[in-house]
């Protein structure tokens, strides 16, 4: 019949685009995943014979392998606490004197976060001094080292924005701010 018209179920264009908004949210997260990331801070620690205090440990894999000390910062912590507490735990300084932000930098490091999943760790390095570095103690599994200055990036995998604040750092010319 040319007459007739067959009613549809059309929704209000107001309910319409409300429900394509969902749909397109629903399809965005199975699309993408946001990534999170994790904070570490690290301390470029330096004695008077041109060494930096570095540490040697093993991942689980059995692997060795050579870090500055530090560690990640908690919720609800700030930078300096996070790195005065790290270094502490690693190697018993309790004076810790933090002094030069070198930089920060997106690590290719991923973090188990649970059920398989990752995040990514920020690095950030600060120029630091300590007082008595003689009797130096570190946690079950990790061994501290003084590696020599020109030997450290041989040693430690960091990204190249961070290896060249380092090194700038350690050049003959700062040697008189340390």
């Amino acid at each position: 019949m040319l007459g007739s018209v067959t009613p549809l179920n059309i929704p209000p264009a107001g309910m319409y685009r409300d429900m394509q908004r969902n749909v397109y949210c629903r399809i965005l997260t199975y699309m993408i995943k946001e990534e999170l990331f994790y904070l570490g801070v690290k301390a470029l620690i330096c004695n008077g014979r041109g060494e930096v205090l570095v540490l040697r440990a093993t991942r689980r894999n059995g692997e060795a392998y050579y870090d500055l000390p530090g560690g990640r910062v908690n919720r609800n912590e700030d930078t300096s606490s996070a790195l005065a507490r790290e270094v502490k735990e690693e190697t018993g300084i309790t004076a810790l004197k933090i002094g030069k932000h070198l930089g920060m930098a997106l690590t290719s490091i991923r973090i188990p976060i649970s059920d398989g999943e990752e995040g990514s760790l920020i690095l950030s390095v600060y120029q630091c001094t300590a007082g008595y570095l003689t009797d130096l103690a570190t946690e079950e599994g990790v061994e501290l080292e003084w590696c020599p200055a020109v030997q450290l990036l041989e040693r430690i995998q960091y990204p190249d924005v961070l290896a060249d604040a380092i090194t700038a750092e350690l050049s003959p010319h700062n040697s008189t701010s340390r």
